[in-house]
This record gives structure tokens, C-alpha cells and sequence, in this order.
């Protein structure tokens, strides 16, 4: 998978917001948050153009994930959810006939994605930002997605890391057993 500079970012802070909300895993809840948290990308600015209030969706994402909070010094991997909301934001991309993942895939794959991240997709949907309403945007302001693109596909070390660790320990153990904060 290759990311923008921004979807790149954002991955990174969902890293931090997963830390800072006490989980062990990355979930899709904190990749949203991680949209909401950089300023100025592409995702972002499509919510605001949708006229979603950003600062109720922040802390309602908060006050859901804090809730099942759990302190802990363990390393944070990517949850199963969020890696497969990354190969739904990859399909999107493929869609487009992109040859990298940008923030509003992920952002679409995140409104489309309520089976596996229930939690942000019910949220989005609730402020008024559902998958049909971010496409449709995205068709209509087709120049909002350029700032992206300074250097499509570069990959930090960090992420390209983190996901080849992601899929070692899937392909070793299986099914993983399902905590409140994981």
C-alpha cells in the first residue's frame, strides 16, 4: 500500500491517538480522529465543506474510545478493523485509478466501513457526512484532493514497519481474542 504525504501523516497520529485514548490497538475510531487532528488535509477540509461540526465529532469519538481506556506500556499495533479499513481505503483508491491511498480514501472507506468500524461510521453518518454525501462532494470539488500529491507514495519507514508487523501476526496467529480496549 502507498499513501500520500497526508494519509501518511494521519496514520502516524492515529499511532498517538491510540496511545493517548489507552488502547493497544489502532482502530478506525482513531484513524478519524487522526483526520479531525491535522489540519489542512484533504478529508478535512471535505467535512467543513459538508458543514460537519468537527469539534462535536472529536469529542464524541473521544468519549467513546476513553471510555474503554486501559493503562498499559505495551508497544501499539494496527487493530484488525483498522487494517482492513485500509484495504478498503486501497479498493477505493484502485477505484480511481490511483496508485496511492490519499485521506479521503480514507475518510470514504471509513463512511463505508460500518461493519467494521461501526463506531465512526454511525458518527459520520450522524453528522451528516455518509458516504454519498463525501463522494458526491469529492465529485464537485475535484481540485480539493491536489495538495495531497507533492510526493505521492512515500512511505515512512515507521508505517512500512508497522504494517509488515501487522501482517506477520496475522498470518501467525489466526484469530485474535477480542478485549474492550483492543
Amino acid at each position: 500500500m502507498n499513501f500520500s504525504n497526508q494519509a501518511d501523516t494521519i496514520l502516524l497520529l492515529s499511532l498517538q491517538e491510540a496511545h493517548r485514548t489507552g488502547h493497544r490497538t489502532v482502530l478506525p475510531g482513531h484513524i478519524l480522529l487522526a483526520v479531525l487532528r491535522l489540519e489542512g488535509n484533504a478529508a478535512l477540509q471535505t467535512l467543513k465543506l459538508l458543514g460537519t461540526d468537527v469539534k462535536r465529532l472529536k469529542k464524541r469519538l473521544d468519549e467513546g474510545l476513553m471510555r474503554d481506556a486501559l493503562p498499559f506500556d505495551e508497544e501499539i499495533s494496527v487493530g484488525k478493523e483498522a487494517y482492513y479499513l485500509l484495504e478498503r481505503a486501497e479498493f477505493i483508491s484502485a477505484g480511481r485509478a490511483s496508485d496511492c491511498i490519499d485521506s479521503c480514501d480514507l475518510l470514504l472507506a471509513l463512511s463505508l466501513s460500518e461493519d467494521i468500524s461501526q463506531d465512526a461510521a454511525r458518527l459520520l453518518r450522524e453528522e451528516g457526512a455518509d458516504f454519498g454525501k463525501i463522494k458526491e462532494n469529492l465529485d464537485d470539488n475535484p481540485g480539493i484532493r491536489g495538495p495531497e500529491y507533492a510526493d505521492p507514495g512515500r512511505e515512512s519507514g515507521q508505517l512500512e514497519l508497522m504494517l509488515s508487523s501487522l501482517a506477520r501476526r496475522l498470518s501467525s496467529s489466526g484469530t485474535e481474542k477480542k478485549t474492550p480496549a483492543s
